[in-house]
């Protein structure tokens, strides 16, 4: 439950931290369905780095052109690099990542295949920012938050670190 009326939609938070797919599809989105101000975490940026690098050979697959992904996952890379100042997966979110581990497995799924997302979910919690999008596990653990993270927040302009507005 989110405590709304039946019908009746969220407002969007002003301040989110991107998903790594929601950055990457970002221009096919509406803007009134993001957040005013964005930012992404450390490993966004890690898993966009790591993109090009994955893209399979044309004589292993045959969904796209090898040449034309690669050059398209730079391009997602660069576009990041140069629009935001990522927010660090820092000790506090290290922290954070193992009580967003045991949640996970508290409701019987297995963290291991979801490792950067839990580490933005991670990152999101320790810098009280909502994760674009909330997802079932950072809404649930989110919800819980009271309870299971009692330590301190800050938010992660407080650390030099700008949330970009849209």
């Amino acid at each position: 439950m989110t405590g709304e009326e039946p019908g009746q939609v969220a407002a969007l938070p002003a301040q989110g931290l991107l998903d790594t797919n929601i950055l990457v599809l970002r221009r096919w989105i509406n803007p009134a369905e993001l957040p005013d101000e964005m930012a992404i975490s450390a490993v966004t940026l890690a898993e966009l780095s790591a993109g090009p690098h994955q893209v399979r050979p044309n004589g292993e697959q045959d969904l796209y052109d090898e040449h034309e992904e690669r050059a398209r996952r730079t391009e997602a890379l660069q576009r990041a690099e140069s629009e935001f100042d990522p927010v660090p997966f820092d000790a506090e979110a290290a922290r954070v990542y193992g009580r967003v581990t045991a949640a996970v497995v508290a409701a019987g799924r297995e963290p291991r295949r979801r490792t950067a997302d839990l580490m933005i979910a991670a990152t999101a919690l320790a810098e009280d920012l909502p994760c674009s999008p909330p997802t079932q596990t950072t809404t649930r653990v989110w919800r819980s938050s009271s309870a299971s993270f009692p330590s301190p927040v800050r938010p992660c302009c407080a650390r030099g670190n700008p949330v970009h507005g849209r």
